[in-house]
C-alpha cells in the first residue's frame, strides 16, 4: 500500500509539474547527478542496458526535496518492466505533435532529506527501440526550476549507440563487370561517321 501510495502522490505531482510551469525551487546545497549505462555501443533494439542513476548531497545544507527527470523522448526508449529498485514514474506531455515522455526519480520521497556526504542510487533497465537514431543522447537532471548551489552538475548524458550494419563489399569480378559495362556504355554514346553520296553534301551521325 505504501508503494501505491506513493506511485499515485508522484502521478499528481508529475501531472501538475508536466502541465504547468511550476515555480522555482530552491535546493540550499549542490547536489550532483552521475548516470552510467552498460552497454552503450553496438546495441540492438530491445536489447537491455543497464542504468545506475545516483544522486549525492556535496554540501553544506541537507536536501530534503530532491526531483530528477530524464530527456523527453517519443519511442526512442523504453523501460524494462521490474527492472527498476527505485520508484521511477512515466510523466506524459501533449504537444501539438503529439505526446512525449519522461521519467522522474524521487530519491527522497517518502524517505529523510538527503544528508550531506550521502549518495542515493537508481538501478534499472532499458532498452532502445528500432525508432532510435544510430547514435542517441539520454540522460537524467534537476529539472530546470529547482536551482541548487552549483549548476554545472546538476545533470548527466550517455550517448547510446546502435549497431550499423555495414555496407558489404564489391567483390573483384563484380567491379571488372561493371567497368566493362561502363566502357561499352562510354564507346557506344560516341558518334559514327557514315560518308553519303556527294550529292547529298552532308554527314550524318548515327549514335
Amino acid at each position: 500500500m505504501r508503494t501505491i501510495g506513493l506511485a499515485l502522490f508522484s502521478l499528481a505531482f508529475v501531472s501538475a509539474y508536466a502541465s504547468a510551469a511550476p515555480p522555482p525551487v530552491i535546493v540550499p546545497t549542490d547536489v550532483d547527478v552521475r548516470l552510467t549505462a552498460t552497454p552503450s555501443a553496438n546495441l540492438q533494439p530491445a536489447q537491455p542496458i543497464d542504468f545506475a542513476l545516483a544522486v549525492t548531497n556535496l554540501g553544506p545544507m541537507p536536501a530534503p526535496n530532491v526531483v530528477v527527470a530524464s530527456t523527453v523522448f517519443v519511442n526512442q526508449i523504453h523501460l524494462i518492466p521490474d527492472s527498476n529498485d527505485c520508484l521511477l514514474i512515466l510523466g506524459t506531455m501533449d504537444g501539438s505533435a503529439g505526446p512525449s515522455f519522461s521519467y522522474y526519480w524521487f530519491p527522497t520521497l517518502g524517505a529523510p532529506a538527503l544528508a550531506v556526504g550521502e549518495t542515493r542510487t537508481c538501478h534499472f533497465q532499458m532498452a532502445l527501440t528500432a525508432s532510435s537514431p544510430p547514435s542517441y543522447a539520454f540522460g537524467f537532471g534537476l529539472p530546470p526550476e529547482f536551482v541548487d548551489l552549483e549548476l554545472s552538475n546538476d545533470n548527466a548524458t550517455v550517448v547510446l549507440r546502435r549497431t550499423v550494419a555495414p555496407i558489404p563489399a564489391l567483390s573483384t569480378g563484380f567491379m571488372l563487370l561493371l567497368a566493362t559495362l561502363l566502357a561499352a556504355a562510354a564507346w557506344g554514346s560516341r558518334g559514327t561517321a557514315i560518308n553519303l553520296p556527294k550529292s547529298a553534301r552532308k554527314r550524318a551521325y548515327l549514335c
